[in-house]
């Protein structure tokens, strides 16, 4: 939404949708007169995307801003509203396997001026969404997504394009981004054990203490694996990982059994 004039403009103020009950500090929707000086001291090192920000908030989804504090001189805030409602288009579009959309709303935010936020993004996505089912998507996004910070814009467009069509067109799996979900719900729940003896650096249980060490070293056993407790006996049984319904990470279920069975 527009400011309705230059008043609310020269105050700070502006009209934009907002959830019920949800206000905002006061902010500036335009860099005019702010120094690119001015702009490092508050951390913000790309004064296009800044400008980009500003740019659309005339007619966005998601008002697109740039933080004011006016009880701090020119104290940033740091960019107040992401595009909060194009990197969820982008997220879902990859999550949904549609490269077009993908590249669409990469656009989008790449047209802004935003860099660095569709790179974080790509990345999040490589582990949360693709996950295990394809794992070297994650070093093909980072190399992607680095290439793109040295190049910068306009050419950053064209391997931040790439990785978002390989996350799209990619195997996906969030079977990791379930995993460490529920291990950190059990740890926040307070669902905690004492770490096996075996497993912590008790120097005490070592050659010529009397005690037989009770860890046993998996590399000197076939396959490089030997049964024994890692977890800590308070939590029993629980199990976080479940393998993927992909190709690579049914592989990896199968050699386990097999060398588990045997």
């Amino acid at each position: 939404m527009a400011l309705e004039n230059d008043e609310e403009c020269g105050n700070f103020n502006a009209l934009i949708r907002l959830p019920a009950g949800q206000t905002l500090p006061p902010f500036i929707t335009n860099l005019t007169g702010i120094t690119d000086a001015q702009l490092m001291r508050e951390g913000v090192d790309d004064r296009r995307a800044a400008e980009g920000f500003c740019r659309l908030l005339d007619g966005a989804e998601q008002p697109l801003l740039v933080a004011y504090n006016a009880q701090f001189d020119l104290n940033f805030l740091y960019y107040l509203l992401w595009p909060l409602g194009l990197l969820s288009a982008l997220q879902k579009s990859i999550r949904g396997s549609d490269p077009d959309a993908a590249v669409y709303y990469l656009g989008r935010l790449l047209e802004a001026g935003d860099l660095l936020s569709p790179c974080r993004r790509l990345l999040v996505m490589a582990a949360e969404d693709v996950g295990l089912a394809y794992p070297q998507a994650m070093a093909v996004t980072k190399a992607c997504v680095d290439a793109a910070r040295e190049l910068g814009l306009p050419e950053a467009r064209l391997p931040l394009a790439e990785a978002a069509i390989l996350l799209a067109t990619a195997p996906k799996s969030n079977s990791a981004h379930n995993a460490i979900i529920a291990a950190m719900d059990d740890i926040c729940r307070g669902r905690v054990g004492q770490v096996p003896r075996h497993l912590q650096n008790v120097h005490a249980d070592s050659t010529g203490s009397g005690k037989a060490p009770a860890y046993r070293y998996p590399h000197d056993y076939p396959h490089h694996y030997v049964a024994q407790r890692y977890l800590p006996e308070a939590l029993g049984d629980v199990t976080y990982y479940q393998y993927g319904d992909n190709k690579t990470e049914q592989a990896a279920r199968r050699y386990w059994e097999d060398i588990k069975k045997n």
